[in-house]
């Protein structure tokens, strides 16, 4: 929650604003052990939307009494009156805007309706994404950059992982848009042998991601399950290794061909390998393609906060 209260953010509070200048926030999260999950999306007047996902996902736990089938996912007015009934009481959705993305909102907007005037009224598709000079497209790609989405993953001494999600969305989203906020998670051995210096491997995996659109490729790409397979299925494979290989295929191969630059993805993913000694080891990786990405971590044996902003520079648009 500190994270969606922190103006700098793009979730909860200063969130990215939609067309319409207003906040509208989606959040997730699951538990390892059990794959229970809570989410909930285009919602306005919610100061900490992780704590509604989290709510969602533990009504989702409890028997109904005529044994209707709980949801996992709320949206817009759903969600507000579930928030009511679980004692989360809304704010004023004004509240959420803050100084910094109303002042992004409005140079956007202007930008907005100034492209929409230089667009020829004929053109669509993937021409319409070609009709402006690199020099225009380079112009306008800072937008790209305003979407903070924040993640978290914990794991516990008792091997219970839990990963969360929370976003405003995009700048200038259409209202009702449910972004990017989703996971997917793989538990299981992987076949192992005994010559082997790991006897198993439980993978868990959150992806974050923020770009104009990236939710949506990344969904029809199939980016988390992927990844998630690939670390699942290897029982000793290198796992920066697989991490790279996965993000190299999304970038020259699965991304769709009307996209003309280089899907800016974040993403979290924590294993848990165990040895054959019958400890198990945490590790937590990140991996991206933005310019850069800003993680932190602590622990229970040093519980002040480490914090490492990473630069990337490397990726290109060439052929594998």
């Amino acid at each position: 929650m500190l994270l969606e209260d922190a103006e700098c953010l793009n979730a909860g509070y200063g969130s990215n604003l939609t067309q319409d200048g207003e906040v509208e926030c989606d959040a997730s999260i699951i538990t390892g052990n059990d794959t229970a999950f809570g989410s909930v999306g285009a919602v306005s007047g919610i100061q900490n939307p992780i704590r509604l996902a989290r709510a969602i996902l533990d009504y989702s736990l409890k028997p109904d009494p005529l044994g209707r089938i709980p949801p996992m996912m709320l949206v817009s007015s759903g969600a507000l009156s579930f928030a009511r009934s679980q004692n989360l009481d809304p704010v004023s959705p004004h509240q959420l805007i803050s100084p910094r993305a109303r002042k992004e909102w409005e140079r956007w907007s202007l930008e907005l309706t100034n492209a929409k005037m230089e667009m020829p009224h004929d053109t669509t598709g993937i021409d319409a994404a070609n009709t402006y000079s690199p020099e225009h497209r380079t112009e306008r790609i800072s937008i790209h950059a305003l979407q903070d989405t924040v993640g978290a993953i914990a794991w516990s001494t008792g091997g219970a992982p839990c990963a969360g999600v929370s976003s405003g969305g995009l700048l200038l989203k259409s209202s009702g848009r449910v972004g990017e906020p989703y996971m997917e998670q793989v538990v299981g051995p992987s076949g192992t042998t005994a010559s082997q210096s790991v006897a198993w491997r439980a993978v868990y995996l959150v992806v974050i991601n923020a770009l104009v659109g990236a939710g949506e490729y990344i969904i029809q790409a199939a980016l988390a399950r992927s990844l998630s397979d690939a670390l699942g299925s290897s029982s000793e494979g290198d796992t920066h290794e697989i991490i790279q290989q996965v993000l190299d295929q999304y970038v020259h191969v699965d991304r769709r061909p009307d996209v003309n630059t280089i899907p800016d993805i974040g993403m979290l993913v924590f294993t848990e390998e165990e040895s054959l000694d019958g400890y198990a080891t945490p590790r937590l990786w990140c991996a991206f393609t933005t310019e850069s990405m800003a993680v932190a971590y602590a622990s229970s044996i040093d519980s002040k906060p480490k914090v490492k902003l990473l630069h990337e520079v490397t990726y290109a648009l060439t052929e594998p």
